[in-house]
């Protein structure tokens, strides 16, 4: 008999982000990964918040449940806990301490209910554990923490599925070393100054830099290369997809991001 296993997380579907969408972050990547190779036969289905699928983050799930939040959110809200309870999963993971994947967790009818014990429905899952910012830990070893009550815990890097068909498309940019820096991100908190971005450029003038983001990170990106004194700074915001975008930062020399989605992306392809 074949497993039903629910790891519980919400995406983002950004249109100021690397080529428009940041699905599930990929620091939950590892978990999925995880659970899949301790049970290969098992289903997998992930919530995601508002629409933005891409097979190439998260190859080894069977289903996607859309959680539409722009129109009528609380009603979908209580359709997706009503699918799931009548799913019967036998594992719901909630990787998140968002009180709406707590109520998804705690009415889901799973057996097995695995989150952290901030989350506002913990009292409600049958295995629980600490999270916790002052232990060295990095995301990905605090969300493996929550599959061990199933399964060893097998320390993961963040994974991507790219094909040929995306090395193809970033081949003609990599007939010379190159860097690839990523100025922009959806919160604007985590945004290095554009200015720092700029004396980045002239800092580097011996060495082709790309930088990359969606057609919304077009204007950022022509204000610093209009601004610097580099004249082999390209801009390729708009013209490669999220998983093409990856393909891209593979072979090169550096990849200079903020914290947001193109940090997990350097970390997948390593």
């Amino acid at each position: 008999m074949k497993k039903y296993i629910l790891p519980l997380v919400v995406g983002y579907v950004s249109v100021a982000a690397l080529a428009g969408i940041v699905v599930v972050p990929l620091y939950f990547n590892p978990t999925t990964a995880a659970l899949h190779e301790a049970f290969p036969v098992a289903y997998y289905a992930e919530p995601l918040l508002w629409a933005g699928f891409t097979a190439g983050l998260l190859q080894t799930l069977l289903q996607v449940i859309i959680w539409d939040k722009k129109h009528q959110k609380k009603r979908n809200l209580v359709k997706i806990i009503k699918k799931i309870a009548q799913t019967k999963y036998d594992v719901v993971i909630c990787l998140q301490r968002f009180l709406s994947t707590g109520l998804i967790t705690a009415l889901s009818k799973a057996p097995v209910k695995i989150g952290f014990t901030q989350n506002p429905m913990s009292r409600w899952f049958t295995h629980k554990t600490k999270y916790s910012v002052s232990n060295g830990m990095h995301e990905v070893e605090r969300n493996l923490q929550l599959i061990q009550p199933i399964s060893d815990i097998v320390i993961k890097r963040p994974k991507i599925y790219l094909s040929q068909v995306h090395y193809k498309k970033v081949k003609k940019y990599q007939d010379q070393a190159y860097l690839c820096i990523a100025p922009s991100s959806v919160w604007f908190t985590k945004m290095l100054p554009k200015e720092n971005w700029v004396a980045f450029l002239n800092k580097n003038l011996e060495i082709k830099i790309y930088l990359i983001g969606s057609e919304q990170d077009r204007g950022l990106n022509d204000w610093i290369i209009s601004r610097s004194n580099n004249r082999s700074a390209e801009s390729l915001a708009g013209h490669l997809t999220l998983l093409e975008s990856a393909a891209l930062m593979g072979s090169a020399k550096m990849n200079y991001v903020n914290d947001s989605a193109p940090m997990h992306l350097a970390s997948a392809i390593n």
